[in-house]
């Protein structure tokens, strides 16, 4: 799944950025970097990744999740 798009969903943006240079590395598409829970849904409708890797606590306790949820 090398091909696979994937969506970075992290409110630090030297963590978002580790994290992507990591998948790039491994040959993954990362098609959005977002920091909070409505960037996140937004570029989720119009990117749609294959995968979103989301911290669970973005603004608050459970923005993640929310995210997720939606």
């Amino acid at each position: 799944m090398a091909n696979a798009k994937i969506m970075i969903v992290e409110r630090n943006p030297l963590v978002a950025e580790d994290i992507e240079e990591r998948l790039q590395t491994l040959g993954y598409t990362v098609c959005a970097v977002v920091s909070s829970r409505v960037e996140a849904v937004a570029k989720a409708v119009e990117r749609r990744p294959d995968l979103a890797l989301i911290n669970p606590e973005l603004e608050g306790k459970t923005e993640g999740v929310e995210a997720a949820k939606e």
